[in-house]
């Protein structure tokens, strides 16, 4: 599995000095996945999540046959590293991010409607509504 120096590239891409060195390398080389995106806060769970799935949510499928594991959870992995070979978030993080921009979102349209009740009914408004609503009512009756 080819690895450019500080950086994980894709089986076949990148370029500069590669490292397999044999099954053994091959294992070194999946631990040293691991202890990246460890390192970036990852948990088994997103580990895990990732080795299913790309980073966009699609579901991997499984085809063939593993003969290489250390290859193959390297080749999963690669789809979570960038081009700059920077590790990205994992999904825990990204749905941490998405339900802290939902509860922001969330908290400004009730400050809104909050605002824009306040606004509406104020016992004054509501007297004079209710004075329109009678004198409109006398007139048809009359």
């Amino acid at each position: 599995m080819p690895v450019q120096t500080g950086r994980v590239t894709a089986a076949g891409g990148g370029s500069g000095g590669t490292a397999s060195g044999g099954e053994g390398g091959r294992e070194r080389l999946a631990g040293a996945l691991i202890a990246r995106v460890r390192a970036a806060g990852w948990s088994v769970e997103d580990l895990a999540y990732a080795t299913d799935h790309a980073p966009d949510g699609t579901a991997h499928w499984h085809t063939t046959p593993v003969h290489s594991p250390a290859e193959w959870l390297a080749a999963r992995l690669a789809w979570w590293v960038d081009g700059q070979g920077t590790v990205r978030p994992a999904r825990s993080a990204q749905l941490a991010a998405a339900a802290a921009e939902h509860r922001r979102r969330s908290a400004e349209w009730r400050a809104e409607a909050v605002a824009a009740a306040a606004a509406v009914v104020t016992p004054e408004r509501r007297r004079e509504h209710l004075a329109a609503i009678r004198a409109a009512l006398e007139r048809r009756r009359a």
